[in-house]
Protein backbone atom coordinates (compact mmCIF):
# COMPACT_ATOMS: atom_id res chain seq x y z
CA UNK A 1 0.00 0.00 0.00
CA UNK A 2 0.67 3.67 -0.59
CA UNK A 3 1.92 5.71 2.15
CA UNK A 4 -0.39 8.24 3.08
CA UNK A 5 1.34 11.27 1.57
CA UNK A 6 1.80 9.27 -1.56
CA UNK A 7 -2.28 8.63 -1.61
CA UNK A 8 -2.72 12.05 -0.90
CA UNK A 9 -1.07 13.69 -3.65
CA UNK A 10 -2.65 10.87 -6.19
CA UNK A 11 -6.13 12.09 -5.05
CA UNK A 12 -4.68 15.80 -5.58
CA UNK A 13 -3.43 15.23 -8.98
CA UNK A 14 -6.17 13.33 -9.81
CA UNK A 15 -8.51 16.14 -8.69
CA UNK A 16 -6.85 18.95 -10.47
CA UNK A 17 -7.13 16.92 -13.83
CA UNK A 18 -10.98 16.27 -13.04
CA UNK A 19 -12.29 19.09 -11.52
CA UNK A 20 -12.33 22.87 -12.68
CA UNK A 21 -10.64 24.82 -9.74
CA UNK A 22 -8.13 27.10 -8.84
CA UNK A 23 -6.53 25.38 -5.67
CA UNK A 24 -6.73 22.51 -3.77
CA UNK A 25 -5.72 21.48 -0.35
CA UNK A 26 -6.22 18.20 1.40
CA UNK A 27 -5.17 17.16 4.59
CA UNK A 28 -4.62 14.12 6.50
CA UNK A 29 -6.60 13.64 9.68
CA UNK A 30 -6.30 10.08 10.18
CA UNK A 31 -4.13 10.40 13.24
CA UNK A 32 -6.84 12.18 15.01
CA UNK A 33 -9.33 9.13 14.30
CA UNK A 34 -7.03 6.40 15.56
CA UNK A 35 -8.58 5.77 19.18
CA UNK A 36 -12.18 5.92 17.39
CA UNK A 37 -13.98 2.62 17.93
CA UNK A 38 -14.78 2.30 13.85
CA UNK A 39 -11.03 3.29 12.99
CA UNK A 40 -9.65 0.63 10.44
CA UNK A 41 -5.84 0.97 9.91
CA UNK A 42 -5.14 1.58 6.37
CA UNK A 43 -7.69 3.80 5.82
CA UNK A 44 -7.68 7.66 6.13
CA UNK A 45 -9.40 10.66 6.98
CA UNK A 46 -9.11 13.55 4.55
CA UNK A 47 -10.08 16.80 4.56
CA UNK A 48 -10.41 18.38 0.94
CA UNK A 49 -10.70 22.19 0.81
CA UNK A 50 -11.07 23.50 -2.73
CA UNK A 51 -11.74 26.78 -4.22
CA UNK A 52 -12.95 26.53 -7.48
CA UNK A 53 -15.77 29.11 -8.93
CA UNK A 54 -17.55 26.09 -10.67
CA UNK A 55 -18.60 24.55 -7.21
CA UNK A 56 -19.77 27.35 -5.18
CA UNK A 57 -21.83 28.26 -8.82
CA UNK A 58 -24.10 24.61 -8.18
CA UNK A 59 -25.73 23.53 -5.15
CA UNK A 60 -23.53 22.33 -1.67
CA UNK A 61 -25.07 18.76 -2.49
CA UNK A 62 -24.34 18.60 -6.32
CA UNK A 63 -20.10 19.63 -5.33
CA UNK A 64 -20.25 17.31 -2.97
CA UNK A 65 -21.81 14.57 -5.37
CA UNK A 66 -18.80 16.02 -8.06
CA UNK A 67 -15.69 15.42 -5.63
CA UNK A 68 -17.04 11.97 -4.26
CA UNK A 69 -17.67 10.49 -7.91
CA UNK A 70 -14.09 12.09 -8.60
CA UNK A 71 -12.78 10.39 -5.31
CA UNK A 72 -14.73 6.63 -6.68
CA UNK A 73 -11.55 4.66 -7.04
CA UNK A 74 -10.19 5.22 -3.31
CA UNK A 75 -13.54 4.54 -1.67
CA UNK A 76 -14.24 2.53 0.17
CA UNK A 77 -11.49 0.78 0.16
CA UNK A 78 -8.53 3.32 1.17
CA UNK A 79 -10.18 6.49 2.16
CA UNK A 80 -12.70 5.94 5.37
CA UNK A 81 -13.92 9.66 6.02
CA UNK A 82 -13.75 12.43 3.40
CA UNK A 83 -14.65 16.39 4.86
CA UNK A 84 -15.32 18.66 1.89
CA UNK A 85 -15.07 22.36 2.10
CA UNK A 86 -15.74 24.37 -0.87
CA UNK A 87 -14.31 28.24 -1.28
Amino acid sequence: MSQPNSIIEEIKTHLYKVLDCESIDIIDETAMHTSHASYTPGKYHIRIIIHSASMRSISRVAAHRTIYAALDQWLPHLLHAVAIECK
